[in-house]
């Protein structure tokens, strides 16, 4: 499972796609993925919130 701040870095990478993009549908469509991306780095860090704390180390220590 990927962490909510790799999350943001990919949400990051479409933002700087979308803005070297040629055509607005491109540009558009990377945004879209974008904020798809900040949502699941959202629900991601909001899910580690809501965790007993043990629940939490062994999620760590799951990814590596």
């Amino acid at each position: 499972m990927s962490s909510g701040s790799e999350f943001e870095e990919f949400a990051r990478d479409c933002v700087r796609l979308a803005r070297q993009a040629n055509s607005p549908e491109l540009r558009e469509k990377l945004f879209d993925i974008a904020r798809e991306w900040m949502r699941a780095a959202m629900d991601e860090k909001e899910a580690a919130r809501s965790m007993p704390p043990a629940s939490r180390r062994n999620a760590r220590r799951a990814r590596g």
